[in-house]
């Protein structure tokens, strides 16, 4: 969220204080406008386990009937990185058909391997 976006944030979070509560996420607390965080409650999580991210892709999946074989659930756990919210958006836009490099602009290191190995081996 750019400075100016902040700014106008902060200013509606003062309007309507009285009436309303705000609960934000991000991934780096330094990023946010002093303003913003000292109106704020600060709830610092560590990263989630892969095998927690792994369980949740899986259920989400399932629920959305969306297809997910291991090498996808290997992709969307490189890249989440811990984060449940860079997992489940990354799945959500693989799914809608932009494809794994797309959503996550790297693929994960086996992805990269199997790329380069076809790529010497039909050379």
């Amino acid at each position: 969220m750019t400075k100016g976006a902040q700014q106008a944030l902060r200013r509606t979070m003062e309007l309507h204080s009285s009436t309303t509560r705000f609960a934000l996420a991000c991934n780096n607390s330094t990023k946010i406008i002093e303003p913003i965080q000292s109106r704020c409650a600060i709830l610092r999580y560590s990263r989630l386990a892969d095998a927690q991210v792994l369980k949740r892709l899986k259920e989400v999946a399932a629920a959305e009937r969306i297809p997910l074989d291991d090498s996808g659930c290997e992709a969307l756990l490189f890249t989440a990185e811990g984060d449940m919210r860079n997992a489940l958006n990354n799945l959500q836009s693989t799914s809608a058909g932009f494809g794994m490099a797309y959503c996550c602009q790297h693929p994960c290191p086996r992805v990269r391997a199997r790329a380069c190995v076809c790529v010497c081996v039909f050379a």
